[in-house]
């Protein structure tokens, strides 16, 4: 329980509550350090990749482009969303290639499996990984490598990609401490 005193122009108003809702803005936060990556050149976060796109989608014409999507920790749903848009959208570009390697692929939200599905047609590669994550490193003339293992074929492969997107993930408002902190709420890593 609460006890939450409003002040309105002098009215005072008294109630006992049972929560407290704090809805403030979200923020993303890139999970860089998750792949052991660093932005710039080839390695672009989600949020970087779709200003880019929206900005010049002809700029990634005859591009191989990997998405790094949820390997490390749970994706959300939101992130899963537009990475399945991206795979669906970018395919229908000349020349460009997709490859999604994922963990826990989210399809449950409203039209996910539809764009999964849609993604997939349109000529996306999806790779799902359960035990041995993919090895992502830099080679020579500041290129990129990106080895896995295919669990369903059980073959090792190597996709030598232009572009490395990362995701990310969706945190609270940088605020939102100095507000349970007025409020003496406690918080947890949840």
């Amino acid at each position: 329980q609460f006890a939450v005193a409003f002040d309105q122009s002098g009215n005072k108003l008294h109630r006992q509550v049972a929560s407290i809702v704090i809805a403030e803005e979200y923020r993303r936060k890139a999970n860089l350090e998750d792949y052991a990556l660093e932005a710039g050149g080839p390695v672009h976060t989600l949020s970087e990749f779709a200003k880019d796109f929206q900005e010049d989608s002809g700029s990634f014409e005859n591009k191989r482009i990997v998405f790094l999507h949820g390997l490390i920790r749970e994706s959300e749903p939101v992130i899963a969303a537009e990475i399945m848009h991206f795979a669906q959208t970018l395919p229908t570009l000349p020349g460009t290639r997709v490859h999604v390697m994922t963990g826990n692929l989210k399809v449950a939200g409203d039209g996910l499996e539809a764009l999964y599905c849609q993604a997939k047609v349109s000529g996306a590669l999806f790779f799902k990984f359960t035990g041995a994550l993919p090895t992502v490193y830099q080679i020579e003339n500041n290129g990129w490598e990106v080895e896995f293992r295919d669990e369903i074929t059980d073959h090792s492969y190597r996709a030598v990609p232009d572009i490395i997107v990362v995701d990310e993930t969706i945190v609270p408002s940088a605020y939102l401490a100095h507000l349970a902190e007025i409020l003496r709420l406690d918080t947890d890593s949840a």
